[in-house]
């Protein structure tokens, strides 16, 4: 059964094939072609008709429900109409037991192929693959609904037996001749428009301040139409047009160009070529600009023997361009002269404008910034997805703009520079959103100052915290309450202070309780003898310098896990006295913490040694 089935599908490719040809009928007239095309559809309903699946005496199964179903949606009322009387008049025919199904089954598919073509409003081209096939689904089970015209009850019989090959061939072969057809009115679409663009085109050519002209290189004849002799200011009647006296309209400063430009294209075999170049009207004297556009047309060995093209006056527009570009640059030169970065981007991040303090912050020349990216060029790579994805829900509107921010860029040195920038959208008339425009203060040194400022007064606190626990703590506990104030400057979880005794010793009184009580290494002790100093703290005592790393540590079995660490040697007039070790901040160590800790045992360095 399945094989039946597929066998007379495959029939349907072939209206593929016919529907084309007829389609390439000329619009005009357009009534014969849905007449054919429902002869066409009618016709292969018919074929289908004659080689189908007997299912039993006079029931048949074939591929008019696919058929008439693509009448109706593509073919359109007369078409459909066209192919289900001819269907119906040869089913009559053929008579049998099942002639009230089938006959249902020719009028329900093409009437359903017109109800989905109204919806689609009569362009059935825009339906997709799901579209389709659910148009095949649909379709289909109105044909098996059919079935229940059968002589009672074999209709449910007939239902049970053929609904899963019908339903898994049938509207999947609606999909594909469906995208067929589809692509084939897509195409006739496309190919309408595109005559009704050229004949809108040819009027606008008519009714433009446009002329044409021809020159045939063989007999060197030139010939202008009217339009073009009075965009040169001269009169048909007396003016002998040739290709000197052409020349001789030219301006004098744009003669060779134009000479040249011409004669290059033909002695190279060019297509043609475009120029644009200044005249001197021959009646007052005046200078206008033009546009010349020119073709080639060859012979069969390839050399041109006729050039026809058009001459356009375009001196509105090249005074307009002169006017916009001195406005251009008198408002270049007041955003130069801005003592902050101004720069305007597109919807997409595209630069449109940078003055010179901009070029000046980012290290370019204007040239490398106008029309790149300025997320990608402009933006440490940190942060250009986060920065990006925000941008993009601004252009979108989906979030409110936020009008003072302050965020690094990215020199074309590879610095980083901290600006502070303010922001403003960018409207078309319609007030939709067209770009963002903002202003960047170099804040820089602004920042390293407050950021020197705030390590200043931070080490000052530490040095007086530190100073009052000398002042105020016993022998016993000075190191621990020492250490506690290094941990919590510098956010570490652990740390060890130590001092060197007579026997070169490295005695840590101060190892914190939590980390004495974390520990499960075997044997723990607060002295390490110097033949034991080992990793890094042992490596900044024996060195005598600071180490420091955000790497993890690898350690002995039961010791506390190290993931970062910082280890200062505490030195006074050269010898070592004693080592401060911190580990296990939660964010990585900075320049900041290590100078921070070295100014620290700089600090207590005379007195530990006192």
């Amino acid at each position: 059964m399945y094989v039946d089935l597929i066998q007379n599908a495959a029939l349907l490719v072939a209206l593929c094939a016919l529907y084309s040809l007829l389609s390439r009928l000329q619009q005009r007239h357009e009534l014969w072609r849905k007449v054919c095309l429902g002869l066409l559809f009618g016709g292969v309903t018919i074929a289908g008709m004659m080689m189908p699946l007997h299912y039993a005496p006079g029931i048949i199964f074939d591929g008019r429900s696919i058929v008439l179903t693509l009448a109706g949606l593509f073919g359109g009322g007369i078409c459909a109409a066209i192919a289900a009387v001819l269907a119906g008049a040869y089913r009559a025919f053929l008579g049998g037991a099942g002639i009230w199904a089938g006959l249902a089954t020719i009028a329900v598919t093409p009437f359903l192929g017109l109800l989905f073509r109204r919806k689609a409003d009569n362009h059935p081209e825009r339906y997709g693959p799901l579209s389709l096939y659910g148009i095949g689904i649909v379709a289909h089970l109105a044909m098996l609904t059919c079935q229940l015209l059968l002589p009672w009850p074999g209709g449910l019989t007939v239902i049970q037996n053929i609904w899963l090959p019908v339903m898994l061939v049938f509207p999947a072969t609606t999909l594909v001749i469906g995208l067929l057809i589809g692509n084939e009115e897509q195409r006739l679409v496309t190919q309408r428009k595109l005559a009704e663009n050229q004949e809108l085109l040819s009027k606008s050519q008519a009714i433009g301040n446009v002329g044409s002209w021809e020159y045939d290189i063989a007999e060197d004849t030139l010939l202008w139409s009217d339009q073009v002799f009075r965009i040169f200011g001269v009169n048909p009647e007396t003016f002998a047009v040739t290709y000197e006296a052409f020349l001789e309209c030219v301006h004098p400063d744009d003669r060779e160009a134009v000479d040249s430009a011409y004669t290059r294209s033909v002695d190279e075999g060019q297509d043609g070529y475009e120029i644009e170049h200044r005249i001197v009207r021959q009646d007052t004297g005046e200078i206008r600009f033009v546009q010349q556009r020119c073709l080639h047309h060859k012979d069969s060995a390839g050399r041109i023997v006729r050039s026809i093209g058009i001459v356009r006056d375009i001196t509105g527009r090249k005074i307009f361009e002169t006017q916009l570009r001195k406005e251009r640059d008198r408002a270049q030169s007041y955003l130069d002269i801005a003592g902050v970065m101004i720069v305007a981007l597109d919807t997409r991040g595209n630069i449109l404008l940078i003055n010179k303090k901009g070029c000046d912050i980012l290290g370019y020349d204007a040239y490398e910034l106008i029309g790149a990216n300025w997320f990608e060029l402009c933006l440490p790579e940190r942060l250009r997805e986060e920065v990006m994805g925000v941008f993009c829900q601004l252009m979108s509107g989906n979030i409110e703009p936020v009008e003072y921010y302050e965020n690094p860029v990215l020199t074309k040195s590879g610095d980083e520079r901290i600006i502070a920038f303010h922001n403003t959208f960018l409207h078309d008339e319609n007030s939709n959103i067209i770009g963002v425009l903002f202003s960047g203060e170099d804040i820089t040194e602004r920042k390293k100052a407050e950021e020197a400022l705030r390590r200043s007064e931070q080490e000052l606190r530490v040095r007086n915290e530190i100073l009052s626990v000398f002042l105020t703590a016993s022998d016993e506990d000075m190191y621990s309450e020492v250490l506690s104030v290094i941990r919590k400057a510098t956010k570490s979880r652990w740390g060890i202070l130590g001092y060197i005794d007579e026997n070169e010793n490295w005695v840590c009184p101060s190892l914190t309780r939590d980390v004495w009580d974390e520990c499960q290494i075997p044997a723990k002790h607060i002295i390490f003898p110097k033949e034991k100093w080992v990793g890094i703290w042992g490596r900044a005592m024996l060195e005598k310098k600071t180490f420091w790393s955000n790497e993890p540590f690898k350690v002995p079995e039961g010791h506390v896990p190290i993931t970062r660490c910082i280890a200062v040697p505490v030195l006074y007039a050269g010898q070592l006295i004693g080592n401060i070790v911190l580990a296990n901040k939660e964010t990585p160590y900075h320049e900041a913490d290590v100078a921070l800790v070295e100014a620290i045992a700089n600090q207590i360095a005379p007195i530990l040694n006192a």
